[in-house]
């Protein structure tokens, strides 16, 4: 990226006349920069573009780069468009008792389009308006989603004068965000700093003029998803973060309050723009043409149609180009395309690194080995620790070390240092779409990802990689290699089909299970890797049966269907051959006579193959007429929102608050999430209404929409707090503690009311809305959790188990909640509940379904045959045994304090404790030997200063948790001591003084009460 020229924009001078204001709130290009000299600013910008600058080196294309002159994909002569799109919201008012429960399947139904935003308008119309503050970028691997928040990167540092702060988040791991860049970041990147500039960068976070860039949401460990919050000083930054599309697909919940952008693939107008570019410049003149248009004209070919259309991904087109040559053929799967790289590799390197055949075949297997090492890792899969490497590679400077080969030729990157050993290097593939093909390289057979000997349970011992997600792009190009047998693919497509997953009371529903629909999705995918499968046309036919209500054109006849089936399939139809795919739709749309099946039919197709002539033109997005008895719709475009003044933020919280008209107060709420972000006179008018008004309707419009302009505002979250200490509504105060929690994540006083409304509320419909958005804002509460479990069993509403159908597995986070939750509700899917009360089994099949995509087979199995006690009990089943695995996500350290017990001895105790902390902490280090209280608190203050101590407190407990500790006298004196640089608690039913907490081991709410005290301290 070029520095700005002198004709270019750096500042507000340049944007004056494009902005309007009110009440002291920009709109257009926001100059928000909060105090400083123009010096100071063009020091910050610099930080900030220094910083970029060296993640941009370490995430560049490395092995491209060494070849073609250190390209980057987004320099300006490279760098194509990329379109992105913005699901489309729901359409009926948020209120429950509009949902028609009848219909309340089209919850579970994948959503169409709002808005198609090229890469400029994105920039213009989202970015530069504000509109959002919190924003999330989804697509499948390679769609270039670093690539684009690098370019949006820049352009922030150049168009505004705002800061922008990149976070790799595999890098953040468990640490808490606000303490990364406190300790690690910002003490980076101010080094050299005077500490007037430190000081002015806290007020910049808190005025709203900071971009906090976190890329790769997908590469950190459920674990520390689990613990990545956001909340505190942090949220006052506008954040943008990219994640992959399965794992917001498996878990949407992660990115609550995000408003989702997904990246599309190159359309062929940007195919052949990327194609002409890449060549320019790198051959003479008039070869790059000749290269550009044999390769265009390749992808135009009959039958090519799949490899062109892989090649619509960024990065596989990159692939393509780099190693593209006149006389070339295309590849047929992606392992073909990713071996054509790898080959082309070493012969690019041929002359300055020479490697034999038999040496790059040992290289290729033991990047292979180290690649499925690090995909079978709980943590960190696709950042690899230098002892990882070394054992795998061998040390770099032992005999016949492969480690330096791989990192001249440039298939591992150095990508920073481990976050609990700030000394140790820590390294990442190429890409991570490499480490996914050097993996499938090393799989020599298929019953590493589905035992062979499976017949209707659990294999002891086995894993069952075809259930988990990060093992899916492995199987795709496992089943691409042309050195494997055919007759092999085949046996393994044939499993996948056949594969019975022993939930044998599911038959007489559909005739298969959970597992067995995924595993024929599965089977769907695989075979665009080998269509040469004699079973392909009965998989595609059977999934488009599937994703059309069952609809047999062979047969034709319908049959109820359970929407998560139908929308799994109409997944794997977009994954499976698309040529086939086209023929089974397109004899739908000719011969079934159900108008609405065919539509269905035409809406895949046009997404399929949007130029078939058996598609109708339609318009598929929405203009929402309304009433007009506003003076401007939601719908107009930002630029002419730009106008906007006090004035009409008071009349449209008026509407809002008093017109009798349900579409006109939703129009006006509509315009005010775009105009409103952050207005102080719209966030105050808002808490006003929560508080005063009488309809339930308009304190929820006011509450959704207060959640969406007045994330973090400080003045929103004391008036908030406010209403909940001074209101005697139980009604308010549940959905103002809701809001609270929604715009101040973690906030201990919503948290603490939603509990007291749920265990003192008499009405179910409270009780049930206080739990969901308890769930929400607090994942993994087993509270929230315990409610709605027993309300989808004993509700009577339609519209209440529903929602409880949508929301309960939202809120899951652990596989013991999920394993909980299969088991307290697996009855409701027995062949009674069937056919005397399908309203609890549809719903109940739908949350199972979800635990069915987020818990391994065998656990799953283990919950739904073996369950720990009578699901009809009552009690909350659906909780396990605490165990530490269950508190891995708290910012604490837990220590075992069995190893304390009956010790009385201060220099023992002081002792172990080192011990204890020194293990997690620096595992490599022999532990300080401490006497005193005294003494380990010095040691414990040079952990903090060497940034080895990011946690601030200890939780002792018995090595079996649900026992109490006893600490001796001894133990609790010495430990009251330590309070002062680390806070101390224990899991223990005996009452402890302050400063130290003690927390019995058993009780109902015992995380949510840790995760409550940590807040405090």
């Amino acid at each position: 990226m070029s520095e700005p020229t002198n004709h270019q924009n750096t500042g507000s001078q340049g944007n004056q006349g494009q902005q309007g204001n009110v009440a002291g709130v920009n709109y257009g290009v926001q100059n928000t920069y909060i105090g400083g000299t123009t010096q100071q600013r063009q020091i910050d910008r610099d930080i900030c573009r220094r910083m970029l600058d060296r993640q941009v080196q370490l995430s560049s294309n490395t092995v491209i780069g060494q070849v073609y002159g250190d390209r980057n994909l987004i320099d300006e002569d490279l760098f194509v468009n990329l379109a992105l799109v913005k699901p489309k919201r729901s359409e009926n008012p948020k209120h429950p008792q509009e949902i028609d429960p009848e219909k309340g399947s089209e919850f579970f139904t994948w959503q169409e389009v709002e808005k198609r935003f090229a890469y400029r308008e994105f920039l213009e119309e989202v970015i530069r308006q504000r509109t959002e503050k919190c924003l999330a970028i989804i697509g499948e691997p390679g769609a270039g989603k670093t690539t684009l928040l690098q370019k949006l990167a820049f352009w922030l540092l150049q168009e505004t004068d705002d800061l922008v702060v990149w976070v790799s988040l595999a890098e953040l791991g468990s640490q808490p965000l606000g303490e990364y860049l406190e300790q690690k970041w910002l003490t980076e990147a101010l080094r050299q700093s005077r500490e007037e500039i430190k000081a002015d960068w806290g007020n910049k976070f808190e005025g709203g003029a900071v971009w906090l860039l976190l890329d790769g949401l997908d590469e950190m460990s459920q674990t520390d998803l689990q613990g990545l919050k956001f909340r505190g000083w942090v949220t006052d930054a506008r954040m943008i973060v990219t994640c992959r599309l399965n794992l917001w697909q498996g878990n949407p919940s992660q990115l609550q309050g995000f408003q989702t952008y997904l990246t599309q693939p190159f359309q062929d107008e940007q195919m052949q723009e990327f194609i002409r570019r890449w060549f320019r410049g790198l051959v003479a003149a008039g070869e790059d043409v000749q290269l550009a248009e044999s390769l265009w004209s390749e992808l135009q070919e009959s039958g090519k149609e799949r490899i062109k259309d892989l090649c619509r991904n960024p990065l596989r087109l990159t692939l393509l180009c780099s190693t593209w040559k006149v006389e070339d053929a295309l590849p047929e799967t992606m392992a073909d395309l990713y071996e054509g790289f790898v080959e082309s590799v070493y012969g690019w390197k041929e002359t300055a690194f020479p490697v034999t055949e038999e040496e790059k075949e040992q290289l290729n297997a033991a990047l292979g080995e180290l690649a499925k090492a690090s995909l079978e890792a709980e943590t960190s899969r696709f950042r690899l620790t230098h002892r990882l490497v070394c054992k795998h590679l061998k040390k770099p400077k032992a005999a016949g070390s492969l480690f330096p080969l791989a990192l001249r030729l440039g298939w591992l990157n150095e990508v920073g240092v481990a976050a609990e050993n700030l000394r140790e290097k820590v390294y990442g593939f190429y890409h991570a779409t490499f480490q996914e093909y050097f993996a499938a390289l090393a799989v020599a057979d298929w019953d590493y990802f589905l035992p062979k000997d499976h017949c209707d349970r659990p294999v002891e011992g086995k894993r069952y990689r075809i259930f988990e997600k990060q093992w899916k792009q492995v199987i795709l190009l496992w089943l691409g290699r042309e050195d494997l047998g055919d007759e092999e693919k085949e046996a393994f497509i044939r499993a996948l089909i056949k594969f019975e997953d022993g939930l044998t009371e599911l038959e007489h529903h559909n005739g298969r299970g959970f597992y067995e629909y995924q595993s024929y999705f599965l089977a769907a995918a695989a075979i665009n890797e080998f269509k040469t499968c004699s079973l392909v046309d009965e998989i595609v036919r059977q999934v488009v049966q599937w994703g059309l209500s069952e609809f047999d054109i062979q047969k034709p006849k319908w049959m109820t269907f359970r929407a998560a089936v139908e929308e799994g399939a109409r997944k794997a139809i977009h994954e499976t051959i698309r040529r086939l795919t086209i023929t089974e739709l397109s004899a739908i749309i000719d011969n079934c006579p159900d108008e609405d099946t065919r539509m269905q039919a035409m809406l895949i197709l046009k997404k399929i193959d949007p130029k078939n002539a058996k598609v109708c033109p339609w318009n598929t997005i929405r203009i929402s007429n309304g009433d007009k008895d506003t003076s401007r719709q939601a719908s107009e475009s930002p630029d002419k929102i730009n106008t906007v003044n006090s004035q009409e933020i008071a009349d449209l919280l008026e509407v809002i608050e008093t017109s009798p008209s349900g579409y006109t107060r939703l129009d006006a709420v509509l315009l005010l999430e775009k105009i409103g972000q952050g207005n102080p006179q719209a966030i105050s008018g808002l808490v006003k209404i929560m508080a005063n008004t009488k309809s339930e309707d308009i304190r929820w419009m006011a509450a959704e929409t207060l959640e969406k302009i007045g994330q973090g505002n400080r003045s929103a979250i004391a008036n908030l707090q406010n209403i909940i200490a001074n209101t005697e509504s139980e009604d308010i105060r549940w959905r103002v503690a809701a809001s609270l929690g929604r715009i101040d994540p973690g906030n201990c006083k919503a948290i603490a009311e939603l509990v007291n409304v749920i265990t003192t509320t008499e009405d179910e419909k409270t009780r049930m809305w206080a739990a969901q958005s308890l769930g929400e804002i607090n994942p993994g509460n087993r509270e929230a959790i315990a409610v709605l479990v027993k309300l989808i069993e004993t509700t009577e509403d339609e519209d209440t188990r529903w929602r409880l159908a949508l929301s309960l597995p939202k809120i899951l986070t652990t596989p013991q909640q999920y394993a909980g939750v299969v088991t307290a509700l697996k009855h409701n899917l027995s062949d009674g509940v069937d056919q005397n009360n399908f309203k609890r089994f549809h719903p109940s099949y739908n949350v199972l379904w979800n635990c069915a995509e987020n818990l391994p087979y065998p656990e799953f199995y283990q919950a739904w045959h073996n369950p720990p006690t009578s699901p009809h009990s009552g009690e909350q089943t659906f909780a396990s045994p605490l165990t530490w695995e269950s508190l891995q996500h708290l910012p604490l350290y837990c220590l075992n304090a069995d190893l304390l017990a009956d010790e009385t001895r201060e220099r023992e105790i002081a002792l172990t404790v080192s011990e204890l902390i020194w293990e997690i902490t620096c595992p490599e280090e022999d532990p300080p030997e401490p006497a005193t209280p005294a003494e380990l608190r010095r040691h414990l203050k040079t952990l903090k200063r060497r940034n080895l101590l990011p946690h601030r407190a200890i939780l002792l407990g018995s090595e079996t948790v649900s026992t109490p500790t006893q600490p001796t006298p001894e133990a609790i004196a010495f430990c009251q001591k330590l309070t002062g640089v680390i806070a101390v608690a224990f899991l223990t039913d005996d009452p402890l003084e302050a400063p130290l907490k003690g927390f019995p081991p058993n009780q109902r709410n015992l995380i949510s009460a840790i995760e409550t005290w940590l807040g405090e301290i």
